[in-house]
């Protein structure tokens, strides 16, 4: 009985901070109104949306991954995009998978076996700069895959570049559920 209180408090507190830890950060980067056109723009701060590291190169990149892709959520009046930024850490990768066309698509794959499609606006050049490539891209999100990625857990993401594509694990399945929950 001695042991009972004190190992129920200690369940209790592991319980209260893994619920802390997996809680939903709803940081805003940005939250007005264009004060010339009146549009209401949103965006939270983007997050590490997936990583990936080429089998044997951990050793290289300590403390980050070979490729990164932080992304957020934004709306401007009633139209939700998601930007996306991705970092690889290798300034000629552009000679291998090219740019994002206008109008590629990010295929989203659910745990369930559903894909869903993204657009980019406008495409992503690379850009390099020291020993990194940056792309920097949005994709249009319209109310029929709002709704659907309100429940749609990502496993998986395959990029669509103009000489390869790449399909990436998601180790965060609930990226957009969560941000999607921050604005309403």
């Amino acid at each position: 009985m001695k042991l009972f209180f004190p190992t129920l408090l200690l369940l209790l507190c592991f319980s209260l901070s893994a619920q802390t830890q997996n809680a939903i950060s709803c940081e805003w980067e940005m939250n007005l109104t264009d004060e010339f056109s009146s549009r209401k723009k949103m965006q939270l701060k983007p997050r590490k949306f997936f990583g990936f590291s080429p089998e044997g190169t951990e050793r290289f990149f300590v403390g980050k991954e070979y490729l990164e892709s932080w992304a957020a959520l934004t709306k401007v009046d009633e139209k939700y995009s998601l930007n996306m930024n991705i970092i690889i850490q290798d300034s000629e990768i552009a000679g291998q998978m090219g740019q994002m066309l206008p109008n590629s698509s990010l295929e989203l794959r659910s745990i369930k076996g559903k894909t869903l499609y993204l657009k980019t606006f406008a495409g992503a050049e690379a850009e390099q700069k020291g020993k990194k490539t940056y792309y920097r891209c949005s994709f249009f999100i319209s109310k029929a895959s709002l709704k659907k990625l309100k429940n749609f857990e990502i496993d998986a993401v395959k990029i669509n570049w103009s000489k390869a594509y790449q399909v990436y694990t998601v180790s965060y399945l609930d990226f957009l559920i969560d941000q999607i929950k921050c604005f309403e």
